[in-house]
Formats: structure tokens, sequence, C-alpha cells
């Protein structure tokens, strides 16, 4: 690090995870750090660090990977938007519209769940609710990540976010 590089971090992690005692984990942790060297419009925003510990749904458990590499590999949110937009990963989530791009850092999920499919990062699970696995929300110099987001539905009604992190990368803080 040096004087021209401005480094800042967010970090959520939630332990021993219970809702309902349909969805359990020892660990979530969502963690952005953001990387703005002076004259560059955006910081360059990366999740290392992300990542789910003994995720289980109805005791099943699922060992997701995620793919770091969607955000290291894109330095600004043009990066990203571009490759988000030619993203062929099928059941990936990629909506790109009004300087905003929304995607995944799934890349896979193995379990033996039923309704789950290894490549997607969405899925429902019956008279529970819809369950939807590290979203990015992507804007010029922002990204939020949401391990994870619930849509309960009947007999329970709510909407559920775990642990969720957010990070800039704008402006650079002026010099004193």
């Amino acid at each position: 690090m040096d004087e021209e590089t401005v480094l800042s971090t967010a970090t959520s992690v939630i332990e021993d995870v219970n809702i309902l005692q349909v969805v359990t984990a020892e660990r979530i942790v969502s963690r952005l750090t953001s990387t703005h060297k002076r004259g560059k419009p955006e910081g360059h925003i990366v999740a290392v660090g992300s990542d789910f510990h003994n995720l289980r749904v109805l005791g099943h458990e699922l060992k997701v990977t995620l793919r770091h590499k969607l955000l290291s590999d894109s330095e600004t949110f043009e990066h990203l938007r571009n490759r988000v937009a030619t993203d062929k990963d099928s059941g990936k989530i990629a909506v790109i519209q009004d300087g905003v791009a929304i995607c995944s850092l799934v890349e896979r999920i193995e379990t033996d769940l039923p309704g789950v499919e290894p490549r997607q990062h969405i899925f429902r699970v019956p008279n529970f609710g819809k369950f939807s696995l590290a979203e990015v929300f992507a804007e010029h110099g922002r990204r939020v990540l949401t391990m994870i987001r619930l849509e309960l539905g009947s007999p329970h009604v709510a909407d559920i976010t775990v642990a969720e992190s957010s990070t800039n990368g704008k402006p650079m803080p002026p010099t004193p």
C-alpha cells in the first residue's frame, strides 16, 4: 500500500445461523474490499474471503463454490457489466439496465437436496420459500454482496437477508 492507494473493507460475519430449523450454517461471511488508486475513476472491488461454512437446508449440506474471479477479473463496473452481459452460465441471473448489474458469485452447488440445480444460485424449498445465494448488486464504484436472500412463503411470510456487505470505490478522499 502507498500514499496513492486507499483500501477499504466491509465484512459481515453471521455465526450459528438457524432459520426456523430449515436453514442452518456454522458461519457465513460476506466480505468486499475496495482498492482505489489516485486518478482512477473507481476502485477495484473484490469479494475474496466470502464463504459459506457448513450451510445446510433441511439437513442437506450445500457445498457452494464461489467464482471470486468474476469480481477480481473485473477492475471496473464497465468490465463487470460487459462480463455479466456475455455470461453464458445458464441459470444465473444476469440483469443489466439503467447503470446497474445484478449477478451471482455462485459457480456450483453440490448437494443432494431435491430441486437444486448445481449451476444455479436460485432455488425453492416447498412450503418454505425461495433462496438466492451470493448475489451481487453492482453500479459504478459500488458493489453489494448478499450471501443469502430468502423470500419466505406460507405459512411463514418474510424477506430475510443473511450476511450482506457493501463498499464503494469513489471518489478518492481529498489530500489534506
